[in-house]
């Protein structure tokens, strides 16, 4: 991604750094006047110069603040590009894929921390540097060209001895990631095997060992702060030669009058101004150089772009009647294991079907395939054809197990994104009291509100998305007997939708309204039938289940 949006923001950013270190550059040739009228000038002449300094000081500070202001604007528009584009790579990326989480964790948190640091701070620095440079040059080529020449000369010896330094401090580092990664591996196998150490009697080998990883691991990191500070007086020594010899120079310039007594306090000024930039865009450069590494290595990964993420899609969905759904020698797999088994099955628009079986069976897995959360390699077609996943996402209500809440209204949290929603389904799903209750925080809702609110907050809005086919996982999880009975009634009385629900707690009143039930067993369907049907078999494995292993409810509604 570019880190400015156009070139009127890149132009726009180099004038407002430009005036910014024309002003600091100019702080030179003010000391240098000063000097001069107190030499030669009055009081009055001073008071004068000294309330246009005032002004100008004044402008400075403005100029900085806008300046300061507009850098951090730049990253932070930069960053939360960068991390919308990243999560939003999360979030499109195909599913049924082994996507590490992980990685993109990484990404939004310590890889951000770098390339906001190394890259884009990196860039943005370097451009204010090579203005500083240039405004100081003009500056001192303006008191005297020797003296440039001498400030310049002093830059590059800096930069070269920076750049020495910089090696040793990367190899310090590199000794000190190495020696802290082999004391951690060194600590946990050792804690690990803690109880064979004590059983063989070495433990006083394994403290030896361990003290003698922790004291190569601190050493060197007393080396690395060793290094660190052979480099910050490497930088006072040069700073501190240079400053001597320039103004020295500077001074004797002025005892043969060829420049001004204010021009030797204006050139120890200067120093920072133009050797600085020097000594510092050699370390800028490898920071960026290492930040643009690791910004092309995400870019690459995640396929982040300059478009902007649009969060509230006002694309027009086009409605697809789902009247049939075949599933075809489906067989799912996850790490070896293997979940569902060779699964044929035509499921019917109009009709509703529950299916049921032990815990560990392929129920959600076998849902999650139907509602496009897992890819099923094209073995479940839509009307005989293939649909994409957005297709499925759209025509297909899914309740899952774990219900996501907004920390926002009630009517919110039902309506999502459509603004048409009817009152009604409020009432109708019993969410009346909930925002009741809720009408002391400005009718938000969050989080904490219960199992069963939020499985009936999941219903209504399957109720308002009016998709022609329901999957619920485990809908009725959480609810009281009144409220499962609510539900149920809901759902067998989608006339003309294709229902499918998995629950665990069997209310024959429900199964009664079912076309099907598909008992499942070790990731196949094992049999299926209507529940008077399955039941007058003496063999059938649901009856067996139905019997003497599934959870049963009572069919006293209010309890």
């Amino acid at each position: 991604m570019k880190i400015f949006k156009n070139w009127g923001e890149t132009v726009l950013f180099c004038l407002l750094v430009f005036t910014l270190t024309a002003f600091n550059a100019s702080i030179s040739l003010i000391i240098a006047r000063l000097a001069d009228i107190a030499n030669t000038g009055t009081v009055e002449t001073v008071l004068k110069f000294l309330a246009f300094c005032f002004v100008f000081i004044i402008f400075g500070i403005i100029i900085t603040y806008i300046v300061k202001n507009y850098f951090h604007k730049i990253v932070y528009r930069y960053m939360l590009r960068y991390k919308n584009a990243v999560y939003s790579s999360a979030l499109l990326t195909k599913y049924g894929e082994n996507v590490d989480s992980g990685e993109y964790i990484n990404a939004l948190t310590n890889d951000a921390m770098q390339i906001e640091t190394l890259y884009v701070t990196s860039c943005l620095t370097a451009l204010q540097e090579i203005f500083s440079f240039i405004c100081g040059t003009v500056v001192a080529i303006t008191i005297h060209p020797l003296l440039f020449i001498l400030i310049f000369v002093f830059g590059c010896i800096e930069a070269a001895f920076m750049k020495a330094r910089s090696k040793a401090m990367v190899h310090a580092t590199e000794i000190l990631s190495k020696n802290n990664e082999a004391y951690a591996q060194n600590l946990k196998s050792h804690l690990e095997a803690n109880l064979l150490l004590r059983m063989e009697h070495l433990l006083a080998w394994s403290q030896r060992l361990i003290f003698q990883s922790t004291d190569t691991a601190l050493s060197s990191h007393r080396k690395q702060k060793q290094a660190m500070t052979k480099t910050q007086i490497t930088a006072i020594t040069i700073g501190l030669l240079a400053t001597l010899v320039v103004m020295g120079a500077a001074s004797i310039l002025a005892i043969y009058k060829i420049v001004s007594i204010g021009a030797v306090l204006a050139a120890g000024s200067l120093i920072g101004t133009i050797s600085a930039p020097i000594g510092e865009l050699g370390r800028i450069y490898a920071d960026y150089k290492a930040g643009k590494e690791l910004n092309n290595k995400i870019k690459n990964k995640f396929h982040l772009s300059d478009e902007e993420v649009n969060f509230d899609s006002t694309d027009t969905v086009d409605k697809i009647n789902i009247e049939r759904i075949s599933v075809s020698n489906l067989d799912f797999s996850v790490e070896e294991k293997h979940i569902l088994k060779n699964i044929d099955f035509n499921f019917e628009g109009g009709k509703k079907y529950a299916v049921v079986g032990q815990a560990g069976s392929g129920k959600s897995t076998l849902l999650k395939l139907i509602a496009g959360i897992l890819d099923s390699n094209s073995h479940i077609t839509y009307n005989g054809k293939i649909l994409s996943t957005s297709e499925i996402f759209d025509n297909i209500c899914y309740i899952p197990q774990n219900i996501t809440i907004l920390e926002d209204t009630l009517e919110k949290n039902i309506c999502l994104n459509k603004k048409d929603c009817s009152g009604s389904i409020i009432e109708k799903l019993a969410l009346t009291e909930l925002a009741e209750k809720r009408k002391a925080d400005g009718n938000k809702i969050d989080a904490t509100v219960s199992g069963g609110e939020k499985q009936k907050i999941a219903m209504a809005r399957a109720l308002v998305k009016d998709a022609s086919v329901f999957l619920l996982d485990e809908f009725n999880s959480g609810l009281d007997n009144y409220s499962i009975k609510l539900i149920e009634d809901i759902v067998t009385a989608q006339k003309d939708k294709l229902v499918i629900f998995i629950t665990h707690r069997l209310n024959p009143e429900t199964l009664k309204k079912c076309d099907e039930i598909l008992f499942m067993q070790d990731g196949k369907i094992a049999e299926h039938g209507n529940f008077s049907a399955l039941l007058e078999n003496k063999n059938s494995l649901f009856k067996n289940f139905y019997e003497n292993d599934a959870e049963k409810i009572n069919n006293h509604p209010h309890e």
